[in-house]
């Protein structure tokens, strides 16, 4: 038998969803991110971006990944290799999204 007609060759040949949980790192960062939005009044402009870029949100850690080198020259390497790591992971966007709608249904002060 070949082995690209074995049961379970392509099975996951274009899987993109990671499913390792976020680290505590991550998710600090994605508290400190939900919490500039707020601040700026951006819950819910950002919560209708995440929500309709999810298709893609792969695409984009790879396309973060692909302009490192020009987006270097003004951000540190560090954050932008954090920022792709998150955009790959989709558990990212869905807790992002959370943390943003918990404020946008908080009573403002």
């Amino acid at each position: 038998m070949h082995l690209m007609a074995a049961p379970g060759f392509w099975s996951n040949a274009f899987a993109v969803d990671s499913r390792e949980p976020l680290t505590a790192d991550e998710l600090r960062w994605l508290d400190a991110i939900a919490e500039q939005l707020v601040r700026r009044g951006l819950e819910r402009p950002a919560i209708l971006f995440l929500e309709s870029s999810k298709p893609l949100q792969f695409v984009a850690g790879q396309a973060a990944r692909f302009l490192d080198p020009i987006f270097s020259l003004v951000v540190p390497q560090s954050a932008l290799e954090r920022l792709a790591d998150l955009l790959e992971k989709r558990q990212a966007a869905e807790r992002l999204i959370e943390k943003l709608e918990i404020h946008e249904h908080a009573p403002r002060s």
